[in-house]
């Protein structure tokens, strides 16, 4: 059974978003332990490093999804009136 969701509802964009944020963050990670490994970093650095990452590709993705959304929302003509 498959069910409509809004495309524009925080629950159709949590599944892509979430995938793509724990790709970049074992891709930070993996970056991050070569760092490490070649005395660049320490373990604290890098853990702060990947969250401040994180939160703002997290926080970029939600202001274009809602600069988007009021795109979409200015080119849809108005809605008619049902008798």
């Amino acid at each position: 059974m498959t069910e409509n969701v809004n495309p524009n509802s925080p629950q159709a964009a949590s599944g892509p978003t979430e995938f793509v944020l724990s790709l970049v963050r074992h891709g930070l990670t993996l970056a991050g332990g070569g760092l490490v490994t070649r005395g660049l970093t320490d373990e604290n650095q890098l853990s702060g490093a990947i969250g401040a990452v994180l939160t703002l590709i997290g926080f970029g993705w939600s202001l274009h999804r809602q600069m988007a959304r009021a795109r979409a929302a200015k080119t849809q003509p108005p809605p008619t009136a049902q008798p």
